[in-house]
């Protein structure tokens, strides 16, 4: 399975990788595989939609990733003030990076 999440986070105990990508691997990635959206917020959804030209809808959904899954991650470059809900301008004001998550054990 992979997940779309808008965090780095580690979903419970195990082993990880965490990489940077490229927004070109994650279309790709995106595109071969299904993937299950667990962006929180609509308006992270749109921008990550935006980029990528594939449909994100919002999903407020905890994952349990298991052995093998993977993560795309849409990473902000800063924290954003607590409780702030961003628009797509704010997001790209803030800047952002690409990472993936692999669970190994």
């Amino acid at each position: 399975m992979i997940y779309l999440m808008n965090t780095s986070i580690l979903t419970g105990f195990g082993s990880y990788d965490y990489e940077p990508i490229s927004l070109e691997s994650v279309i790709e990635r995106m595109t071969d595989n299904q993937t299950l959206s667990a962006i929180g917020h609509e308006s992270t959804a749109d921008v990550i939609t935006t980029l990528t030209g594939i449909t994100v809808k919002m999903n407020r959904i905890s994952v349990d990733m298991q052995i093998g899954d993977s993560a795309i991650v849409f990473k902000l470059d800063a924290r954003p003030p607590e409780g702030a809900i961003l628009d797509q301008k704010e997001l790209e004001r803030i800047g952002f990076s690409w990472g993936l998550i692999t669970r190994t054990k």
